[in-house]
């Protein structure tokens, strides 16, 4: 569902909470949840933090989105070439990859691609994406992949492809890892850990956690939510209309969300959600999207 033609978001924050680890004192970092096509609101809460948050004083910012740009939502191959062209101002940015990145890649680049496997992604947000280059999924599920595949590739922007490749598995900011799902809580973090988008448990529940860091992550729908062991800013925006980020300054946080409605009702409809309480966020004056962010 897009927004309004002005591409105007609500956007709303929490008070500042007490955070589960510290950043140095010239450190602030941002990190948005999963996507899923909503580029309305990824480009109103990037506006807003383009307009308002990332300003030159001294402060080194960075912005951290965690994957899951495409499927399920009308416009994920356009969140794709948007991320590709966005100049930040103020602020660096890093772009991570997640289970559904994945599942585009395999699609566009494996040939004979296993039923089994094209019958998973089209039932998990794979019809949008190729609604989004003008394909019916059902030529897909009929039986004919590679003649699909070609067109695929043949439709999709040159930007989304070379977006694509530049998507990293995680990055670290002192005592945060930043990575789309989680990781083991009981094995030693390397970069080629298995499960970095597609764990849930062990990982949300922290049995047995021996790490030095604070995980930041989507993947699974229960967000915005803080635990010691990790802060979750994926709120289902395919689904909910609300996209969530998390800033983090100091020893201190707090989210920010983008919607198009007048409250944040819908978080209600988040499993699993803990906190913040409905309560303790407060509305920020419309924002329309800043032109340094729009790219599309």
């Amino acid at each position: 569902m897009a927004g309004p033609a002005s591409n105007t978001a609500n956007i709303f924050k929490t008070e500042w909470m007490p955070a589960p680890a510290s950043l140095d004192p010239g450190d602030a970092v941002y990190a948005i949840g999963d996507v899923h096509g909503r580029l309305d609101l990824l480009q109103g809460l990037v506006g807003y933090l383009q307009d308002h948050v990332f300003v030159a004083d001294g402060v080194r910012r960075r912005l951290v989105t965690l994957g899951d740009y495409v499927d399920r939502g009308p416009r994920g191959v356009g969140v794709l070439v948007y991320l590709r062209g966005l100049k930040l101002e103020g602020a660096e940015l890093h772009t991570l990859k997640g289970n559904h990145e994945e599942y585009l890649e395999a699609f566009l680049s494996t040939e004979g691609i296993a039923p089994s496997f094209i019958r998973l992604w089209l039932n998990n947000g794979g019809r949008q994406t190729l609604a989004e280059l003008g394909i019916d999924g059902d030529d897909l599920a009929d039986g004919a992949p590679e003649a699909v595949r070609k067109l695929a590739r043949e439709r999709m922007p040159a930007e989304a492809l070379e977006q694509l490749e530049r998507l990293k598995p995680y990055v670290r900011i002192g005592p945060y890892l930043f990575v789309h799902a989680g990781v083991e809580p009981d094995v030693p973090f390397t970069g080629d850990a298995r499960g970095l988008t597609t764990i849930r448990e062990p990982f949300l529940r922290a049995w047995g956690w021996i790490h030095d860091f604070v995980v930041v992550h989507g993947h699974t729908i229960c967000g915005p939510d803080v635990l010691p062991h990790r802060i979750a800013v994926d709120s289902g925006a395919w689904f909910t209309g609300i996209l969530t980020g998390v800033e983090l300054q100091g020893d201190r946080l707090r989210f920010i969300a983008a919607t198009f409605d007048d409250d944040l009702g819908k978080l209600d409809r988040v499993p699993f959600r803990q906190i913040p309480a409905r309560g303790a966020w407060s509305r920020v004056q419309p924002r329309s999207v800043s032109d340094r962010a729009r790219q599309l």
